[in-house]
């Protein structure tokens, strides 16, 4: 037997057959095939790209918008940064929803998709959903303190404490990633499936009773089927949570609406005459 360092194991694995590959078995299905890619489908392609890739864009004119108004207000530092991590949780949903979507876990690949998915998108995606909870709730702080004391919150908020600790919370979530890199491998898997080795996602021994307690909804756990339903409506949920702060700001700030509306003008003023240099 392998040493009980180096030795992997896969959430469904049966045995293993050498240190670097597990084999893999199917989940059961819970739910009707027809009805688990409509619903795949809708959620991750349909609406998960397409509000995904205007969720991008617009938190992209976010930051042109805050650049444009300034660093001298410290909450548009904080909106910037909420920004970055509404990009990086949106970049990495894309790649989830491509990866998830049914077409792509029924081609007979080289690799798992849902196993790359969980190791590329969905740990990146959490860790950028955590970065921006932090960041709203240092945004509201920020709001509190100017309400409670507004004759000394510019002497307490100053730019620096808000790059500070913008940074820090960026830094600081990072750890919660880590162990999930840590036990987590890519690594050869045998799927019984597919009948051949391919590239999944595998964990080391010193995670397998944890990877027994939450068997059932682990990747192709019992429940696994249930729980990339329930993650792809959690997903679309957090997708629109992600792409509608245009919105927000565009209706209660005057101040942001007036600079949104100049780099509209701007823009198309930069069309016209280039079109007239053309022409």
């Amino acid at each position: 037997m392998a040493d009980s360092s180096t030795q992997t194991l896969h959430y469904t694995t049966i045995n293993t057959l050498s240190p670097n590959t597990s084999v893999v078995i199917n989940p059961p299905i819970l739910i009707h095939p027809l009805l688990f890619d409509i619903i795949l489908a809708f959620n991750h392609i349909i609406c998960g790209e397409i509000i995904g890739l205007f969720g991008i864009v617009s938190n992209i004119i976010n930051i042109i918008v805050f650049v444009k108004q300034g660093f001298d207000e410290t909450v548009n530092i904080t909106l910037t940064s909420l920004a970055i991590s509404n990009i990086g949780a949106l970049v990495s949903l894309q790649l989830y929803n491509i990866m998830a979507n049914p077409w792509m876990t029924k081609a007979e690949l080289s690799f798992l998709p849902i196993d790359i998915a969980a190791y590329a998108a969905f740990y990146p995606h959490n860790y950028f959903i955590r970065v921006g909870g932090f960041i709203t709730a240092f945004a509201s702080l920020e709001r509190c303190m100017c309400v409670v004391l507004p004759l000394t919150f510019k002497n307490i908020i100053t730019k620096k404490v808000v790059i500070t600790a913008n940074v820090v919370i960026f830094l600081a979530t990072s750890f919660n990633i880590f162990p999930a890199y840590y036990v987590g491998e890519l690594s050869n898997v045998f799927s019984a499936k597919l009948n051949k080795t391919v590239i999944g996602l595998s964990f080391r021994s010193a995670i397998l009773t944890a990877a027994a307690i939450v068997r059932g909804l682990g990747i192709r756990g019992t429940y696994f089927q249930l729980a990339l339903v329930l993650y792809s409506f959690a997903f679309l949920m957090e997708t629109l949570n992600s792409s509608v702060n245009v919105f927000v700001y565009y209706n209660m700030s005057g101040r942001y609406r007036t600079s949104l509306m100049d780099l509209f003008q701007s823009s198309k003023g930069f069309t016209k005459k280039e079109s007239r240099f053309e022409g």
